[in-house]
């Protein structure tokens, strides 16, 4: 009888090393990723969660990521339209000085070559694109 009970005491303290090993790796598992639930055994619901949190991370983080980019091409079109109005209101002041009548018709169309280049440029800007 002794040794059918020294096999149940063996049995029973394999039983228990065994339930303490899988907890300690589970901790481990725990420590080792940082995360209170690790898989489905841990938590159904809250590993559930969990992902679906991880999933809208994600999704955030493209989201920043998309509004970086459209940031960007909003600065580069604001460069453009900037440059635009500075050269209208050029346009402008030579208009003014061309009409003048102190102006010759040299002086004209040297304004107009100068009015020429400018309009070139806002042809340019029109065409900026992002990348």
């Amino acid at each position: 009888m002794s040794t059918i009970s020294s096999y149940a005491q063996q049995l029973s303290i394999l039983n228990l090393m065994n339930a303490k090993y899988s907890a300690a790796a589970k901790s481990m598992s725990q420590v080792a990723t940082g995360n209170k639930i690790n898989s489905a055994k841990d938590d159904a619901s809250g590993y559930s969660i969990g992902k679906r949190m991880s999933v809208e991370i994600g999704a955030l983080g493209k989201t920043l990521s998309n509004v970086q980019t459209g940031n960007s091409m909003l600065n580069v079109a604001n460069g453009a339209m900037s440059s635009t109005l500075e050269i209208l209101q050029t346009l402008k002041e030579k208009a003014i000085a061309a009409s003048n009548d102190t102006a010759k018709d040299s002086d004209r169309a040297t304004i107009q070559k100068e009015l020429n280049q400018y309009i070139d440029q806002i042809n340019d800007n029109s065409l900026v694109t992002y990348n």
